[in-house]
């Protein structure tokens, strides 16, 4: 395969993520809007906070928020681009600035679809790297980033100012510098490096990336590679470790890198959860009245409680949850900005519900095929790929959620469709097919069975033209 073709899809790849970016055209709003303003406030030198007209920055939000990775990212983009707010409206039309953008956050769009090309780029060198003997290794990571790419959830997140396509870039890459790294040990501390920042950045994006990454040097450790596992903590600590230490003396606690964790423990897990983001009216209460340092120390004694008090109730909300994450009908496109546009709102519902079956069907049956080859590399793919749900499902779980395992799973589909196009054994792929649809069938059905009036009251909402 030429390089000219893998080329062209990254090209692709880039005008697709932002020609759907200029046309939906979504203004930011709820968690975007604050990385937004933080992000403004970043790039003027105000500091760290949400709401500059507050006179104490500890009562400002900004803590909450998901973070600081994103923030910081949006902050660069907005003082290379020159563009400072002094006061007032942040989402103010800039038609009179010379900048062939109107609004401050189509550059960030574009910053996007740049990342999403790089990511898909990485998916085809890591196909290289875990294939280096498969006949058709190229074509794995071609598919593989093909499927990246052109993902219809991953599409629409574009654009939106949402961390999900910075994570995923650092995701992917911080995985691709773990297995250069365990792959071949002439590279280790050349390759660790990159890995560590890359884990680091991954982490201060969200912060349960934190479980992937020590996936990393628990794999160094197994391997006796005792210097790489200590370089590998070198960019956390500094970075990560750096971060935390700043809130801990900022705010008078130990914190990790924000508040909004121990509180999402709490959504997800209490006497009403329902695994979902639907809070009772304690939580609601809690969360206007206190202080997002106080709210996270509260959440986990409140945590912590419910799981003596009911260690069973506990348990079967986290299978609840395994449901949800796995399941067939959370598809995207249920946001506000598409409540006008209900004929966009439904395509946009079924190339995603569509789309997500055949990843996670033709996903699972790649990955019960390198399971039988039980190679090195793939069984610590595997590993990250079990990180991925391990560190959501505890919280509580949304569609987007899931973003951060698409990759690995286009990694797998890509590798099945491969091995199945180019098999003479295709009956056995077809079967394998058929019992993941199955499974995932059933935990569809126990999902649909849950959450059933809120099914009926979508179908209404998807026809209404």
């Amino acid at each position: 395969m030429s390089k000219r073709l893998l080329f062209f899809l990254c090209v692709a790849i880039f005008f697709v993520s932002i020609g759907f970016s200029f046309y939906a055209d979504i203004s930011p709003h709820a968690d975007a809007k604050a990385y937004n303003h933080i992000g403004w406030n970043l790039a003027r030198g105000i500091g760290y906070i949400e709401n500059e007209e507050l006179a104490n920055p500890y009562d400002d939000d900004a803590i909450f928020r998901i973070g600081p990775g994103y923030e910081f990212f949006l902050a660069g983009i907005y003082r290379v681009a020159g563009i400072f707010l002094e006061k007032g409206d942040a989402y103010a039309p800039y038609a009179e600035r010379p900048y062939p953008l109107k609004f401050p956050w189509q550059m960030v769009w574009i910053a996007h679809a740049f990342l999403r090309a790089l990511t898909a780029l990485l998916l085809f060198k890591i196909a290289l790297l875990v294939f280096p003997d498969h006949q058709k290794k190229e074509w794995i990571g071609f598919s593989a980033a093909a499927i990246f790419g052109f993902f219809p959830d991953l599409i629409l997140i574009n654009g939106f100012l949402l961390y999900e396509t910075l994570l995923l870039f650092w995701g992917v890459a911080a995985i691709y510098f773990s297995l250069k790294t365990i792959s071949n040990p002439l590279y280790t501390i050349h390759y660790t490096l990159y890995a560590s920042l890359s884990w680091s950045l991954a982490v201060l994006t969200r912060p349960s990336e934190l479980l992937s990454f020590l996936v990393f040097p628990a794999v160094l450790v197994w391997q006796k590679n005792w210097r790489a596992a200590l370089v590998s903590f070198l960019f956390p600590l500094l970075l990560v470790g750096g971060w935390s230490l700043r809130n801990s003396l900022f705010y008078g606690q130990p914190l990790f890198t924000t508040t909004a964790g121990a509180y999402a423990l709490w959504v997800g897990n209490n006497e009403n959860a329902n695994g979902e983001y639907d809070r009772p009216a304690e939580l609601k209460e809690a969360r206007s009245a206190l202080h997002s340092t106080e709210l996270s120390s509260l959440s986990m004694r409140r945590v912590a409680q419910f799981i003596r008090d009911d260690p069973f109730k506990f348990i079967g909300l986290q299978i609840r949850k395994t449901m949800i994450y796995f399941s067939l009908i959370r598809p995207t496109g249920f946001w506000p900005e598409f409540e006008n546009t209900p004929g966009k709102r439904l395509a946009i519902v079924v190339s995603s519900a569509l789309a997500t079956a055949l990843l996670f069907i033709l996903s699972a049956n790649g990955m019960w095929l390198l399971w039988e080859k039980r190679e090195y590399l793939f069984l610590v793919l595997f590993w990250f790929v079990a990180a991925k749900p391990l560190a959501i499902i505890p919280l509580y779980v949304e569609t987007r959620y899931r973003y951060s395992i698409y990759p690995l799973l286009a990694f797998f589909a890509a590798f099945a469709l491969i091995e199945f196009f180019t098999s003479s054994f295709r009956t056995r792929h077809i079967k394998t097919w058929g019992i993941a649809l199955l499974a995932f069938f059933c935990i569809t059905i126990i999902d649909a069975a849950y959450v059933f009036d809120k099914v009926i009251a979508h179908i209404p909402l998807l026809l209404s033209f």
